[in-house]
């Protein structure tokens, strides 16, 4: 064991001890040459020679690979009877350091974002030639940076080649695993593959999201041969919170035999994102099920309410057609209507208002009694329809259906009749000024609104898919405005809801990729990993595009440039098909069935019908928006969404040449941190006039 202080190779100064397990102890260390920190993985034992093989063997892959949720090795060397591995310094916290933190399982919509990125990660290495196994995934190798960010740790247990390390002839595990998360075939020294990398993962997942450790495999398999159930509960039994649909994958990723397990990690990323969706679903009809009950219950208390009010005691019941016979009937004093509702007291107030009821019927003398109200007030409407009658009833009147009258006569103003002639004054102007008008369209020289024709490039006037070249010598195609549908109803959960976007404005968009000769030309570096003049430019981030963008607009070419927005992304993809049909996608697009993991040239493939090349495919694009789990609240007019959201992500967009035909859709979404990059990262430019 290193104490604080020791110096290795003259170079790392040991300040820490982080951990130890697996094949090794890992320090923090200061690389004084450079002044970084770094973390130095020191075998545990280094006279074991299974170890010490398995220490170099993590040392080969891991200086071979090339992904953003993986440690990157700077250095490898032996000394004082040791050997050290130096790697890229993670910090933060591993998941079972904060579930034991937490005291509690995290939210299932935090593990399945965790799940996705780990399933990216087994899906890259396990299509390496021959595939990487990794053999000890449990949360303790699982690190979540300050930004969200999961990392895998610890390949002391890797298995697998890359470049000039010799394959492992091998297929028996070496030991060191962690009983509850390893799978049965494992624990048995029988052989591994991809499928128990998935059972590690699911083991893992079931930790975090159930809160409670499984029962090791061992112990399960020996109670299901003896007859009984899995002693292993479905992680919703633990955890309520938990939906079945997501347990039920989990579950099926823990099966004993790895024939019942998915097939790869793509097919288990599927069947997450399936039982999310599925989720979704019931969470929706089930509120729609809770409105309409809530709906229904309103509806029959205003019918009951209705009823009630409907049940008039039998005192107030009056012979409504004896009491339209009598209001027909002309006036007799010897006549009279019994009124129940009218108190004695107030008939013989003969100046009192009394209240009125549709039910009482009124003595017809009361309308010629000295001692009766006024008739009620009638307003009459100043337009040229008949008068209407508004009766606003002020005592104990009927009005007989024969009533009449007609409104006074407004006396003529003479303020008025001024004003009416200037209104025939003004009427007659304007028609002489349209007359004028009318009579300028028809002469040789053209009206002002004639002359308001554009005549710039950036109009609607110009046609889609109109190339033109900036002094970088980057093709602009340009895109008009127009509306779309934005989203996938069958895609994953952050592709919803699907819904109408206006592109209020058209833009010119880079035809292609930025090549690492125009960065090159604008930057005077080249940071990608596969080189070459035309192919995209990759491993640059968010935050180094915009340094980028700002000395490309310090040109002043007549264009502002900026990345897309999702939508004006989307859209200007969305002008063929949407990757769905593999012909299309072969014939279009670099991806993990044909790219050899390898960029390619850019406008190698074909275009869609803007004229846009590589859409889909070969790196994914950075764009400007935030990013956000849905679509809920997004904007529909084409802007960047840059508020609210996880604004610690950027939104990437294609997919790349690692992903497969369902992430190489037009309306696939990834995000990522700002000041991140990656060799599958790369971008393209909208230039506005």
């Amino acid at each position: 064991m290193l104490i604080p202080n020791t110096i290795l190779q003259n170079r790392y100064r040991v300040v820490r001890e982080l951990g130890h397990g697996g094949m090794g102890t890992v320090y923090e260390a200061i690389d004084q040459r450079v002044n970084c920190i770094v973390a130095l993985k020191e075998t545990m034992h280094a006279h074991d020679s299974i170890a010490r093989e398995a220490f170099e063997r993590e040392a080969a892959l891991l200086a071979n690979l090339r992904h953003q949720a993986l440690p990157k090795v700077m250095d490898y060397f032996s000394e004082n009877s040791g050997d050290f591995l130096v790697m890229e310094f993670i910090p933060g916290y591993d998941l079972a350091e904060l579930l034991d933190l937490r005291g509690s399982p995290f939210g299932q919509s935090q593990v399945l974002r965790w799940a996705d990125d780990l399933l990216r990660v087994l899906e890259y290495l396990h299509s390496r030639e021959p595939p990487i196994l990794h053999r000890d995934i449990k949360p303790s190798n699982l690190k979540l940076t300050k930004a969200g960010e999961v990392f895998l740790l610890d390949f002391g247990l890797a298995k697998g080649s890359l470049g000039q390390m010799p394959t492992l002839l091998t297929s028996r595990s070496v030991r060191g695993y962690t009983p509850v998360y390893a799978p049965l075939e494992q624990i048995l020294s029988q052989g591994t593959d991809a499928r128990s990398d998935i059972y590690s993962l699911g083991a893992t997942l079931y930790h975090i999201l159930s809160g409670v450790a499984p029962v090791a495999a061992p112990t399960r398999f020996q109670v299901i041969e003896d007859g009984e159930p899995d002693p292993l509960p479905a992680v919703h039994k633990v955890n309520p919170e938990a939906s079945q649909n997501v347990s039920a994958v989990i579950h099926q990723a823990m099966a004993m035999s790895r024939k019942q397990r998915p097939v790869s990690a793509t097919e288990m990323r599927k069947a997450l994102r399936n039982a999310a969706e599925e989720d979704e679903r019931s969470s929706a009809e089930e509120e729609y099920r809770r409105a309409e009950k809530s709906r229904r219950e309103r509806e029959e208390e205003k019918r009951r309410a209705a009823e009630q009010q409907a049940k008039v005691p039998e005192e107030q019941v009056v012979d409504l057609e004896r009491a339209q016979t009598i209001k027909r009937a002309p006036a007799s004093p010897q006549r009279e209507i019994r009124q129940p509702l009218v108190p004695k007291e107030a008939e013989k107030e003969s100046g009192k208002d009394l209240l009125v009821s549709e039910e009482q019927v009124l003595p017809a003398e009361a309308l010629t009694s000295p001692s009766a109200k006024p008739p009620a007030q009638i307003e009459f409407n100043k337009s040229k329809e008949p008068p209407v009658q508004t009766i606003r009833a002020q005592g104990p009147q009927i009005l007989p259906d024969d009533i009449s009258a007609k409104p006074p006569r407004r006396q003529a103003n003479p303020a008025f009749k001024f004003y009416r002639g200037l209104k025939w004054l003004a009427a007659i102007i304007l028609i002489g000024g349209y007359v004028v008008v009318m009579f300028d369209a028809n002469t040789s020289t053209p009206s002002n609104s004639q002359q308001a024709q554009p005549t710039d490039q950036s109009s609607e006037a110009v046609k889609a898919g109109t190339v033109v070249r900036n002094r970088n010598g980057m093709e602009l195609v340009w895109v008009p405005p127009e509306n779309f549908m934005m989203g996938s109803q069958n895609g994953n959960a952050d592709e919803k809801p699907v819904r109408r976007v206006t592109i209020n404005n058209g833009f010119y968009i880079g035809q292609y990729e930025v090549t690492q000769a125009q960065w090159q030309a604008v930057m005077g570096d080249n940071p990608s990993h596969h080189k070459g003049d035309s192919l995209p430019v990759e491993r640059v981030s968010w935050d180094e595009v915009q340094t980028f963008i700002k000395k490309l607009n310090d040109l002043n070419d007549g264009f502002s440039y900026r990345l897309p927005t999702e939508a004006e992304w989307e859209y200007a993809c969305r002008a063929g098909p949407t990757g769905d049909d593999k012909d299309y996608l072969d014939g279009t697009a670099w991806h993990e069935a044909n790219s050899g993991y390898e960029t390619h040239p850019v406008g190698t493939k074909q275009p869609n019908s803007f004229g846009l090349y590589d859409m889909l495919g070969n790196v994914w694009e950075w764009c400007q928006d935030v990013y956000h789990e849905n679509y809920t609240g997004a904007p529909t007019d084409g802007s960047a969404w840059v508020s609210g959201g996880e604004q610690n992500k950027r939104v990437l967009r294609g997919g790349s040449k690692f992903d497969n035909a369902w992430e190489v859709r037009s309306a696939v979404r990834y995000r990522y941190t700002p000041n991140s990059s990656s060799d599958i990262w790369g971008f393209r430019v909208v230039g506005v006039r």
